[in-house]
C-alpha cells in the first residue's frame, strides 16, 4: 500500500502528463467513484494506491516526478496513471479508503 504526500509542483505536473498517459481520465481505472477526478483522491496532496504494477505484479519504485517499474519499464504519474506505449494494461488500483480524521487514514472503507 502506497501513501504519499504529494506537493503543490507534484500536483501541478499532473496535467502535463494528460497527454502521455494511456487513461488520462481514468475511465477504465479501479477506482472507487470518489478517486474519480485528476488527483485520483480524495485530498489533492493525499494519493493512496495498491503499489503493484498492473503488468505483473511488481513494486514500482518513485523516481522523481514518477513510478517505474524497474523490472519491465512500466511508468505511471504521481496519481498513478500509467503511461503510453509501455507494459501494464492499466492505471494503478485505488483502494476503498476514507479519512478518519488529520492524521489517520482507513482503508478498506469508502469515504
Amino acid at each position: 500500500m502506497w501513501i504519499l504526500r504529494r506537493s503543490d509542483a507534484e500536483l501541478a505536473a499532473l496535467a502535463a502528463d494528460d497527454g502521455r498517459v494511456a487513461d488520462p481520465a481514468s475511465l477504465q481505472s479501479v477506482q472507487a467513484p470518489y478517486a474519480r477526478n485528476p488527483y485520483r483522491s480524495l485530498r489533492p496532496e493525499l494519493f493512496v494506491a495498491i503499489g503493484l504494477c498492473t503488468h505483473q505484479g511488481c513494486v514500482p519504485a518513485r523516481s522523481g516526478g514518477h513510478l517505474l517499474c524497474s523490472c519491465h519499464t512500466a511508468k505511471y504519474d504521481l496519481a498513478g496513471r500509467v503511461f503510453s506505449g509501455g507494459p501494464a494494461p492499466r492505471n494503478l488500483t485505488i483502494p476503498a479508503y476514507r479519512l478518519a480524521d488529520e492524521s489517520r487514514l482507513v482503508i478498506g472503507e469508502d469515504a
